[in-house]
């Protein structure tokens, strides 16, 4: 299981850790141990809406925004 991972930890206190540990998370992605929930994917011009969402906490899982073009 994964109980969460704060970047900022990393940040301040190894910071030499972050492409290491970035590299791992992405592995077990790769592999399908790691299945992020998706609640929804926002348009790049949807990114307002989006980070308002984030901010009152509406979001469950991860938001995505695609890039257009």
């Amino acid at each position: 299981s994964i109980a969460g991972l704060q970047w900022s930890d990393y940040r301040d206190r190894a910071p030499d850790r972050i492409a290491a540990v970035q590299h791992e998370i992405f592995r077990l992605w790769r592999l399908g141990a790691v299945k992020p929930y998706i609640m929804k994917e926002f348009s790049f011009a949807e990114l307002p809406r989006a980070l308002e969402l984030i901010e009152k906490g509406e979001i469950r899982g991860k938001a995505v925004v695609v890039m257009d073009g």
